[in-house]
């Protein structure tokens, strides 16, 4: 619900739209928790309305076998799906629950003030935090000029490692991503970049720096609620993980040990 009115929000491939991190996420709001091994479903039976079987409710028992290994663990959930009525698109709703279960076992919860205004449920944000150790984060110091920032912390660099920097900019909120590639072992808050940033970064613009091959951390927003006896917002995100959609098209198998249409008891 957006105001008073409904709106759709499709899992589909995003570009993230927001930074949130040491520099605009609320000090002792953190908070990451991991979905246990013993949560994990291993089988999901999705309910609908059979349509070639004058749309009577029939139970769909979808498996993948190469997310799960059944002799360490099993754990079958089902779920009813009002407006499904073939097999196929059953089945496909199945292996979407099952890789959104193997893939996105991440959820963080945070506060944050004004930088709320700049997602909604269902956007893509980039996440960094002190606590899990996801790279360096925080706010630039001064004005920087079109190919260098000041951060306001010491970052330390190894000789020859690219780094890469995703920096806010204050006047348009673009995210800007450049890289560059450290020239020595050293501890230094000045960044030169490889190539110019979008606009000359001014002060207090939000960044976070981490090593390229190690990558960032991408999360999608599922609740945005008003914070207890502020006028902040707490966020709840979730892992964004575009490989839950990589098998959207898949075709229902033929072999019995992906999936069994069960009679409706």
């Amino acid at each position: 619900i957006k105001g008073t009115k409904y709106i759709p929000i499709v899992d589909k491939p995003s570009l993230p739209v927001q930074m949130f991190n040491m520099g605009n996420i609320k000090k002792g709001t953190f908070a990451t928790s991991y979905m246990g091994t013993e949560d994990l479903a291993t089988e999901v039976e999705i309910q609908f309305n059979n349509k070639d079987n004058n749309y009577a409710k029939d139970t769909l028992s979808v498996m993948v076998p190469e997310f799960y290994s059944q002799t360490e663990y099993s754990n079958k959930v089902t779920i009813n799906q009002m407006g499904v009525t073939s097999q196929s698109q059953a089945y496909r709703i199945g292996r979407y629950f099952l890789a959104c279960n193997k893939f996105m076992y991440r959820t963080c919860t945070f506060e944050t003030g004004v930088d709320a205004l700049g997602c909604s449920i269902g956007d893509v944000v980039y996440v960094a935090h002190d606590v899990p150790a996801w790279g360096h984060s925080g706010r630039t110091v001064g004005t920087g000029t079109i190919n260098s920032v000041t951060l306001d912390e010491s970052v330390s660099l190894i000789a020859g490692y690219e780094y890469s920097i995703l920096l806010r900019q204050n006047d348009s909120d673009v995210i800007d991503k450049r890289t560059f590639t450290a020239s020595s072992t050293q501890t230094t808050n000045h960044i030169t970049v490889s190539s110019n940033f979008s606009a000359i970064p001014t002060a207090y613009a939000v960044f976070t720096l981490f090593q390229t091959t190690l990558g960032t951390q991408l999360f999608r927003v599922t609740n945005i609620s008003r914070a207890m006896d502020t006028m902040d917002r707490k966020l709840t995100v979730v892992d964004y993980n575009e490989s839950v959609l990589s098998d959207v098209t898949t075709k229902i198998p033929t072999t019995a040990s992906s999936m069994s249409l069960l009679p409706h008891v």
